[in-house]
């Protein structure tokens, strides 16, 4: 199934997971050092229950760069810009923490403002620029499929694997190899099995 894309957001900003804000610190250490996250465009605050809430603002360190799709999913997943874009000179790009760097992200998102968005080329690009979040929904959703691949054709057409990264390979073959088992509920049957002659004829 695709995650499908709803709107395009110019200068977003990123709501902290807490997977970083707790588990790599980031929310104590703004907490104790308040110009640091005003200097990279940080605003901490608690809940009531005592969580941490970290938000960057729109600006040139924002993680997500100038742009983000809004494709809402349960794992929060979508394709957005990067201020580190020299990482897109690397081999090895798998430094996200789940989302979706993308190259030349700012000249997808104004043409998807321009060409499902209704928006002229003026009002994208002045959008673009004008460093305040604004969302652009799209006149018609666009499907996005996340796929894993450890084995593929390359430019050239020739087959070629690749680092499996993620690990998935080795569960995948392991349970291919297994013997099959009766999943619960299947039905078993004493009927005849009877051959059709020339199915489809």
């Amino acid at each position: 199934m695709p995650e499908i894309v709803e709107g395009v957001i110019f200068n977003p900003t990123w709501t902290v997971p807490q997977s970083i804000v707790v588990g790599e610190g980031l929310g104590a250490r703004l907490s104790n050092n308040p110009a640091q996250a005003a200097r990279e465009g940080y605003k901490v605050s608690k809940t009531e229950s005592g969580m941490t809430i970290v938000v960057q603002q729109p600006g040139e360190n924002n993680a997500l760069g100038l742009m983000k799709l809004d494709m809402p999913n349960e794992h929060a997943i979508f394709l957005h810009d990067t201020p580190s874009k020299h990482f897109f000179a690397q081999d090895r790009r798998a430094l996200s923490h789940g989302c979706i760097r993308t190259e030349r992200a700012l000249e997808l998102a104004l043409t998807l403002a321009i060409a499902v968005g209704g928006l002229d080329k003026d009002e994208a690009v002045a959008i673009s620029g004008s460093g305040e979040y604004t969302k652009v929904p799209l006149e018609k959703q666009l499907p996005v499929y996340i796929t894993y691949f450890t084995m593929a054709r390359d430019i050239d057409g020739k087959m070629r694997s690749f680092d499996d990264i993620y690990g998935r390979d080795a569960p995948v073959l392991a349970s291919m190899a297994a013997p099959r088992v009766m999943k619960t509920g299947q039905r078993v049957t004493d009927e005849e099995v009877v051959p059709i002659e020339a199915p489809g004829a």
